[in-house]
């Protein structure tokens, strides 16, 4: 099955969510293992997120009874069509962010360590079934 995504970035997003993640081994590698395995740029997070299937009540998401977020306001008309239209598979929950781990350029072009913080943030993705041209012409007759 084909499928044609939405996401919708979550609002309001608990950022006490660890009990769905798993601690990252390359997260604790020492520094000169770390940069050898890594390419500057590259943020490597402490905690990994698995996928999650998402409950959803009154734009309210949350998973297992512990509230994630909600959906935004400007987007909740279009979030709502989705659900309700009859090619709406399912959704799926991604967490991402927290205290990462990163090599980057100080001001005398070396590489260094630094380590940091991004805000915890969810995006809820919407699947919607499509059917491919040729297929959909052949089931039609």
């Amino acid at each position: 099955m084909r499928y044609k995504t939405e996401r919708f970035e979550l609002a309001e997003v608990n950022q006490d969510l660890r009990i769905f993640a798993t601690p990252s081994k390359d997260y604790l590698l020492p520094s000169k293992d770390f940069q050898k395995k890594f390419k500057p740029g590259m943020k490597v997070y402490e905690y990994i997120f698995r996928t999650l299937k998402p409950q959803i009540e009154d734009l309210q998401i949350s998973v297992n009874g512990v509230r994630i977020g909600s959906i935004k306001k400007g987007s909740a008309s279009h979030f709502q069509k989705l659900l309700a239209d009859p090619e709406y598979s399912h959704t799926e929950l991604k967490i991402e962010g927290g205290n990462y781990r990163a090599i980057d350029l100080n001001g005398n072009g070396d590489l260094r360590l630094q380590k940091n913080t991004d805000r915890i943030y969810a995006h809820i993705i919407i699947y919607k079934k499509i059917s491919s041209g040729f297929l959909s012409r052949i089931f039609a007759k």
